[in-house]
């Protein structure tokens, strides 16, 4: 089954584009252009078309935030680790989507509209979101330490003497 999925993420959905928004933007340019009010659809929609009709202009230095990357994928999709060494807390409600990750690729953080969960993760390969919140990788140490304790070490007694 997890074949045909892949199988079909690879025909239909169309490799993320060269020059990512996102990535050569810094915020007060998107503020300034009117980029930060566009919806996904239609950022990946100017991309695609800056894409389709221009050039990138090679050895220039990149401006604006680097791309971040999904590092790593924690119980099938319970936990992201990215590329910047932060760990994200996904929403039990989209572990169904997390599960299917599988790094490296690019992603885009955004604002959720779970309070619970109030980071939005977007795999910018196929434009998937899901919720979740940042945790401190010490957090993510010790729950896996609850979850998985180590064994109890028997101390071992002296044997006892025979009664009289």
């Amino acid at each position: 089954m997890k074949r045909i999925i892949w199988l079909f993420l690879i025909i239909v959905v169309p490799i993320y584009a060269k020059i990512i928004l996102d990535d050569v933007m810094t915020n007060e340019q998107m503020e300034r252009t009117g980029v930060d009010q566009l919806n996904y659809s239609q950022k990946m929609a100017l991309q695609e078309w800056v894409n389709d009709n221009f050039d990138s202009k090679e050895g220039r230095p990149r401006q604006g935030k680097e791309q971040l990357y999904l590092s790593l994928n924690i119980d099938e999709g319970a936990k992201l680790e990215l590329s910047d060494g932060s760990t994200y807390e996904i929403a039990p409600e989209d572990h169904l989507y997390s599960s299917y990750w599988i790094t490296p690729f690019p992603i885009m953080l955004g604002k959720s509209d779970n309070r619970k969960y109030p980071v939005k993760i977007t795999n910018m390969n196929t434009g998937t979101s899901v919720s979740g919140k940042q945790i401190s990788t010490r957090q993510m140490l010790e729950e896996e330490a609850k979850k998985h304790p180590p064994p109890q070490q028997r101390i071992p007694q002296p044997p006892k003497a025979p009664k009289k």
